[in-house]
């Protein structure tokens, strides 16, 4: 396996590769005995990786990760709950990777940076949803957005965003674009930030879609023109949804994953 810090120089699909190899290299040892259960069971892999998850009050910030002579202490605020707590364990995981651990307490090879801070949320949602366990529960061969996205968010225990990177973007099981829309002043606005889409996509393919997400939320339909699936989660107030839409067909990238696994 490469050196940690060399993946951070990397772009496009060796970013993407070193990604997958990172993640594997971190779930080799939790999936020879647990290569079938869904969710991901957290505790148990950090237990593999040598870290403890501890819970504690008031933490200033999320979480913490702290070298201890037996491995790591991963602090966590009590009052994070999953999905959410899922995201951060996982996040914090993937940074073990930029530790030395050839002998005694584990030493940081180099300084945080925010290269390191994606790259460990990339390889956070691959923890949390490597390929082979989705081959597991059948999802790769699913052409059903919605009940793709139901498993994720369901079964898999995964965030709304989490579940949308990852059926969009890492292992494209479907295609199209997802996000949070907020109402103000009468008209739905995407957030800056929590917007996903699949990399096939071109840019006026991508804005077609979020059109027709934004027609979705004023209407709660869409003309019935058969290719677009809405996939929506109206929040309790009804001036917020998290909404996914997708092509009917797969793109040219999801078939070629299916042909892969």
């Amino acid at each position: 396996m490469a050196s940690p810090l060399s993946w951070l120089t990397l772009h496009g699909e060796e970013w993407r590769a070193s990604v997958r190899d990172a993640a594997e290299s971190l779930l080799h040892e939790y999936r020879r005995e647990n290569s079938d259960r869904v969710p991901v069971h957290l505790h148990t892999l950090a237990l593999a990786l040598g870290v403890r998850i501890v819970r504690v009050r008031n933490l200033e910030g999320i979480a913490r990760l702290m070298p201890t002579p037996q491995g790591f202490d991963l602090l966590l605020d009590e009052r994070i709950r999953d999905p959410k707590a899922r995201t951060t364990i996982a996040h914090e995981l993937a940074h073990t990777l930029f530790y030395s651990r050839s002998s005694g307490p584990p030493r940081r090879l180099g300084g945080r940076s925010t290269t390191e801070e994606h790259f460990c949320f990339d390889v956070g949602r691959m923890l949390l949803a490597p390929r082979w366990l989705l081959d597991h529960a059948q999802l790769t061969q699913v052409d059903d957005a919605g009940r793709v996205f139901s498993a994720l968010t369901g079964r898999f225990q995964l965030s709304r965003e989490v579940a949308a990177a990852v059926m969009l973007q890492d292992h494209h099981l479907a295609c199209g674009v997802g996000g949070r829309w907020a109402r103000a002043s009468g008209s739905w606005k995407l957030e800056r930030g929590r917007a996903y889409a699949s990399e096939c996509l071109t840019a006026a393919q991508r804005r077609r879609l979020r059109e027709a997400a934004a027609a979705w939320l004023d209407t709660r339909s869409l003309a019935p023109s058969g290719d677009f699936r809405v996939v929506p989660q109206i929040e309790g107030s009804g001036d917020a949804a998290f909404v996914v839409v997708t092509h009917t067909a797969r793109c040219a990238a999801s078939r070629r994953d299916t042909r892969r696994t």
